[in-house]
């Protein structure tokens, strides 16, 4: 798209492009299939909170795991981020 609408030029490797994408679509198939199997259904993850108002304590053994991805992986990104800068 980038390059047919926008006419900006590839400079780069398309090999290195696809490549990338595909690790960075690994990654986040990764991250949400972790996330879907702490919870037993669907339903439980999103409609019990929503419906039921279950308690930050009933909760607290889904929240407590994507927390720690969250961090993990945030604090990644900025590390990485700030090496590439710097």
């Amino acid at each position: 798209m980038a390059i047919y609408r926008f006419e900006i030029p590839l400079r780069g490797s398309l090999g290195a492009l696809y490549l990338g994408m595909f690790l960075f679509l690994l990654s986040a198939v990764g991250i949400g299939l972790m996330i879907s199997s702490l919870a037993v259904t669907q339903q439980q993850g999103i409609l019990g909170v929503f419906l039921e108002g279950d308690s930050y304590a009933l909760l607290f053994n889904q929240y407590w795991p994507m927390a720690i991805i969250a961090v993990v992986t945030l604090t990644a990104a900025g590390w990485l981020f700030r090496h590439r800068m710097g």
